[in-house]
């Protein structure tokens, strides 16, 4: 029986488990989620008097620690998964090994300012990376993906009911698409590394 994800490069199986995992983390937080809910606030009855009974929230339990945990995990995966992603189509398109030092340099990026997005182009041109660059297929796809330039993404955003304050007081901005979260999310798992697990005898 051929396994379901034979479809897919053999350099992009890993990647295959890395969205099957933050799958299931999102589904565990899901869960987890749900349990808190279901006794996450404390009431008390306060006696008005006349027969009459008001019930308050009198706490909030505290958030589970394990719920940061699994976001961490599903969004570290997930940025991963498209940077793993990203360096496997520059290979290919060059069809030869990306040195260590260009490997290093590919990552997915996130822009909301199409000046920024064209200077990252740029950038990544002038260090070799010329299938990043404008004009290309992949630039452009990659283009098209960007927060200014995909209006379907807009409507994929988290809005918290009021601002949330850091431990300094300052006032946190609401977090935007989910693209914008993924851009601020470091992941230790470069594309570099990642391709040495599948090629250990090329150096």
């Amino acid at each position: 029986m051929e396994h379901e994800t034979a479809w897919l490069p053999q350099e992009l199986q890993s990647v295959a488990l890395r969205l099957a995992r933050a799958d299931h983390a999102t589904y565990q937080l899901g869960e987890l989620s749900l349990a808190w809910s279901r006794e996450a606030l404390q009431m008390q009855g306060a006696d008005r008097g006349n027969g009459q009974l008001d019930v308050v929230v009198s706490g909030v339990r505290p958030i589970p620690p394990l719920a940061s945990m699994l976001f961490s995990e599903a969004i570290n995966h997930l940025r991963a998964a498209v940077d793993n992603t990203l360096f496997h189509l520059v290979e290919s398109a060059r069809d030869v090994m990306v040195p260590e030092k260009q490997a290093r340099e590919i990552a997915m990026p996130i822009h909301e300012d199409p000046e920024k997005f064209t200077n990252w182009q740029s950038q990544k041109h002038s260090k070799g990376l010329v299938e990043l660059g404008p004009g290309t297929q992949l630039g452009d796809r990659i283009q098209s993906l960007q927060p200014y330039a995909d209006t379907t993404a807009r409507g994929a955003t988290i809005s918290p009911a009021r601002p949330t304050h850091g431990r300094a007081g300052r006032v946190r901005p609401p977090p935007g698409p989910i693209a914008e979260i993924l851009e601020y999310r470091q992941t230790p798992d470069h594309p570099n590394s990642w391709r040495t697990l599948h090629r250990p005898a090329l150096r």
